[in-house]
């Protein structure tokens, strides 16, 4: 079980195709250790799709270790409620050394559906490496606008 605590600002540019910043910071409590998370991401909308991509730096407390993620992905908007998306990532280990061997590569499918503020968000993500279990996990994300 996990507990996180994430905070996100957005930049938006004022042009055609209508581009977002983001940063954001995160605290995950997992298994008694903290991990701390730190994201700089981009998306560019040309009406109805969505192309972005992050990259995030990640700190275990607990282990010592320290992540390095990058993400790519495309949002297709089906109309104002409703957007189906997929991304893949690219994870390795930071610490003596630089890994250019990922540690985890998965692909991940999410349906959003929005009403007024709110967003609910089911995914399910599968690993595309051989040797990591689970390699199909399902999740379920809910945020509100402010």
């Amino acid at each position: 079980n996990a507990i996180s605590l994430s905070v996100r600002k957005a930049f938006k540019t004022s042009a055609a195709n209508e581009m977002e910043y983001a940063v954001g910071l995160g605290l995950t409590q997992y298994e008694g250790n903290l991990v701390y998370a730190a994201t700089a991401s981009a998306a560019v909308s040309m009406d109805p799709i969505i192309l972005n991509a992050s990259i995030e730096i990640e700190h275990d407390d607990g282990s010592e270790i320290s992540s390095l993620q990058a993400t790519t992905g495309v949002i297709f908007a089906v109309n104002r409620k409703i957007a189906l998306g997929s991304s893949i990532f690219w994870r390795t280990a930071l610490g003596d050394g630089f890994r250019s061997e990922p540690e985890r590569v998965a692909m991940t499918f999410d349906v959003g559906l929005v009403r007024g503020r709110v967003a609910v968000t089911p995914n399910i993500q599968i690993g595309l490496e051989d040797g990591y279990s689970p390699n199909v996990q399902f999740g379920l994300g809910v945020s509100r606008a402010f």
